[in-house]
């Protein structure tokens, strides 16, 4: 058989106030082709299939025709779904009954009796496989798995509960797999050593277990683990093969460099084989830094570097005087560059000065001020004169309003 490991859809995702829908369905597009062209029999999603706990109709729709574009495809397949910290779990309990009919599994309880937690995965009559699904588990979920919360830390509890919670899947499902086939868990949660680049959309796990869990804690009887949350595709030097898939595309300007793929996993009555598929860039995140006029030449290079959809840019300048123009400076620049062109648009931008504040001395031309017209206006003017670079009428505007000012104070 051939597997699809594959996690943190994100669906409805917005990068600051652009919507990514269009981003979204290229690669559903392109992972429904995939799947029909290599045939792929098992399509595995580990958690963050939504961004957020109730999207947005668009994303229910886009995720719901994918599903129906799969069934109604020219070989059989079948889809595990568990949630992640992102998905509501009432957002997919919805739609669950009705996307069984379409050899869909969706896993987003916890439930008593834990064979509801291994699901078959069969070819014709035969079965040929195991699934182990586990959703997100939630401080509460691991409360009830545990029965030492007296005698060690919580944090500890809760690692040993998901531990014990992950060890009695390992038990339950090798006394029922007699015929030894593959075992695959799945889960969403944070492994210790994952290496991560602090994705302001990987939102932390806030509760016991955040710190992270061993990737050893996996019992020797999963023959792999499909792990979700983390964004960054990778594996653990562990016995049992644990890997993250990462998500299918940047979710976050932090994530602009990460190579985004999925695992093929092949079986044989054994695995044979794991290969990371890689998927296609429909956009590229760009972040500039520098001062404005570094970046605003650096922003003329981007051509080259464009994708199918328009580049998003982040722009961060940093200068090192106080430019009370300096926003304006930045918007008229943005629109025009937009008005240029259409490979690029900024997706957001921030500025800084590095000398906020300065001494009294270097705000005015002293030697020119005497101490008899050491005066708030003549201060005023020299500093308008020296650090603007107002026309005329506009400098008159402004007198006259630091003048009304004044008197107003008086």
């Amino acid at each position: 058989m051939k597997i699809l490991h594959t996690a943190d859809w994100h669906l409805g995702k917005r990068l600051h106030s652009f919507d990514l829908l269009e981003d979204q369905q290229a690669f559903l597009d392109w992972i429904s082709s995939y799947m029909l062209k290599e045939q792929v029999d098992l399509l595995l999603i580990a958690g963050d299939i939504f961004d957020t706990a109730y999207p947005n109709l668009q994303s229910q729709e886009i995720y719901t025709q994918f599903l129906a574009k799969l069934y109604s495809a020219e070989y059989p397949k079948q889809v595990i779904i568990t949630d992640g910290n992102h998905d509501g779990k009432s957002t997919l309990r919805i739609t669950s009954n009705i996307l069984k009919h379409l050899n869909v599994s969706v896993v987003c309880d916890v439930h008593e009796n834990r064979n509801e937690h291994i699901i078959p995965v069969k070819n014709g009559d035969n079965i040929e496989m195991y699934v182990v699904a586990v959703p997100f588990l939630r401080d509460q979920d691991l409360r009830k798995s545990s029965a030492e919360a007296g005698s060690l830390e919580r944090s500890e509890v809760m690692k040993k509960a998901l531990r014990d919670f992950y060890n009695e899947l390992a038990e339950k499902v090798q006394q029922i797999n007699t015929e030894e086939k593959p075992v695959i868990a799945m889960g969403h949660l944070f492994t210790a050593g994952a290496e991560s680049e602090d994705s302001d959309s990987e939102r932390p796990i806030q509760m016991g277990h955040q710190a992270g869990v061993s990737a050893d804690i996996f019992s020797s009887i999963f023959d792999y683990v499909a792990l979700g949350h983390i964004h960054r595709a990778q594996k653990f030097d562990t016995k049992t093969e644990v890997r993250y898939s990462g998500s299918p595309y940047p979710l976050s300007f932090s994530e602009r460099n990460y190579e985004h793929k999925m695992w093929l996993i092949e079986t044989d009555n054994k695995i044979k084989n794991i290969e990371a598929i890689k998927i296609p860039a429909y956009r590229k995140l760009v972040r500039l830094e520098g001062t404005f006029d570094n970046i605003t030449s650096k922003a003329e290079t981007l051509g080259s570097v464009a994708s199918f959809f328009p580049n998003l840019v982040e722009v961060h300048v940093k200068e090192e005087l106080y430019d009370p123009l300096l926003r304006s400076k930045i918007d008229e620049w943005k629109n025009q560059w937009h008005q240029r062109q259409e490979h690029s648009l900024v997706a957001k931008y921030t500025y800084a000065f590095e000398k906020k504040s300065e001494t009294a001395s270097s705000l005015y031309d002293h030697e020119k001020i005497s101490q008899e017209n050491f005066t708030a206006k003549n201060i005023f003017l020299d500093m308008l004169n020296k650090d603007t670079d107002l026309d005329e009428n506009m400098k008159q505007n402004v007198v006259s309003a630091f003048e009304s000012l004044e008197n107003e104070s008086h």
